[in-house]
């Protein structure tokens, strides 16, 4: 009944009216869909789309495309961190902004919080784009963005959309890029300083060349890198374990940027190892390892040979060391008997009482004595110290020869 009076007041219109009337319903039904329009519509690329160089300049276009009609909406894109905080004041400094549409834009669209840029939308229809471009260097090259400094892949320029107000929500897939290291700038370990016992094999020591923000960047081809240590006796290795077999060498393979080698000194201290890569000027990696002395050992004495005048005190330092010749310190008290040809023994602070042995302390690795004798002994004379402490270690005994005196 109602759709019959409908049809009949329809047909009773004049055109005229008619005209009107249908005009006016597609109005009504254009400001519904506008009114339901669902925020976080519409699809958006960024071209190039290449990957990027990290630390590299360079133009981005961002294009969003209406999926729905939009009247007085938003979209807002969010420049990812590391990048060039985006500006829209200034067209010969970085980060410069700028937006065109083939919708109607607002009087002044931009407007930019930290790293978002948010742009004012009078009217879409579906179908029509935004260019947001990103460093926008058609005035100035100035004007450029600069990537991160760090290798990323799927880095999302994040862009949010709200057809009928201004509270965007993320569309469903925003644009990325992805960033690559820049050319080799230099040698670096990425393995921690380590320590090892003297005449033991370190862990496993690794290489790398990285690109002038430290990023792992690959060689081309194989690359041969030369080893050094500030010790003499410094030795490196392929192989650890049995299969150290010393060499001055190792290489990169080509694509790779990484390569290991293992190192082995008999000298106590914190040597310098250098890896230097043959035929580049890329700065060379260095490191100091620890090389710890190994358990004690023997008893020695310095000076081994010397003359003292009648009457003088001479000064002797009783050192335990390695089977290599480290001093090395002992891990609990340690009694050390003098015997001498003659003469007496002193502690260095005390020349009242003659001793017959000392105390090396837990922790130390040597003592020094003072020793007088007021006769001439032409013939060679002796000296021997050695430990008599029924604690480990077992220590072998040290010998001075040629202990001579002479008068004034």
């Amino acid at each position: 009944m109602m759709n019959t009076k409908l049809n009949n007041f329809i047909a009773n219109l004049s055109r005229q009216k008619k005209l009107l009337l249908f005009i006016f319903i597609g109005l009504i039904l254009s400001s519904a869909e506008i009114l339901n329009a669902a925020p976080g519509s519409g699809t958006a690329a960024i071209t190039p789309s290449d990957d990027v160089t990290v630390g590299s300049s360079g133009e981005w276009t961002i294009t969003y495309t209406a999926s729905e009609n939009f009247s007085n909406g938003e979209i807002s894109l969010s420049i990812p961190g590391g990048w060039t905080v985006p500006q829209s004041s200034d067209s010969s400094s970085s980060g410069y902004v700028t937006v065109s549409s083939d919708g109607i834009l607002a009087a002044d669209p931009i407007s930019i919080a930290s790293r978002v840029i948010f742009i004012s939308i009078d009217s879409l229809t579906t179908g029509d784009t935004v260019a947001i471009v990103y460093g926008d260097s058609t005035e100035f090259s100035s004007g450029q963005a600069t990537a991160q400094n760090s290798v990323e892949s799927a880095i999302e320029f994040t862009v949010r959309s709200d057809p009928s107000g201004s509270s965007p929500v993320a569309i469903s897939s925003s644009p990325v890029l992805n960033t690559t290291s820049d050319e080799i700038d230099s040698m670096i370990f990425n393995t921690s300083e380590t320590s090892v016992i003297a005449g033991d094999i370190t862990d496993k020591i690794r290489i790398q060349t990285v690109d002038q923000y430290n990023n792992p960047s690959s060689v081309s081809s194989d690359q041969i890198v030369n080893l050094s240590s500030s010790s003499s006796e410094g030795e490196f290795s392929i192989l650890g374990g049995g299969g150290f077999s010393d060499t001055s060498s190792v290489t990169i393979l080509s694509g790779e940027d990484t390569t290991s080698f293992y190192y082995r000194d008999i000298t106590a201290g914190t040597p310098d190892i250098t890896a230097s890569p043959q035929g580049q000027s890329w700065t060379d990696a260095q490191q100091q390892v620890t090389v710890n002395p190994a358990s004690p050992l023997n008893i020695e004495i310095t000076p081994r040979d010397t003359t003292i005048t009648a009457g003088d005190y001479a000064r002797f330092t009783i050192s335990v060391e390695d089977t290599f010749g480290n001093e090395s310190p002992l891990s609990s008290d340690q009694t050390i008997d003098l015997i001498k040809a003659g003469g007496d023994f002193y502690e260095i602070y005390d020349h009242s009482t003659s001793i017959l042995g000392t105390v090396i302390s837990s922790g130390n690795s040597s003592k020094e004595v003072d020793y007088i004798n007021t006769n001439m002994e032409m013939n060679l004379g002796y000296l021997i110290v050695l430990d008599d402490d029924s604690s480990p270690p077992d220590l072998n005994q040290a010998r001075s020869d040629n202990l001579n005196s002479f008068p004034y």
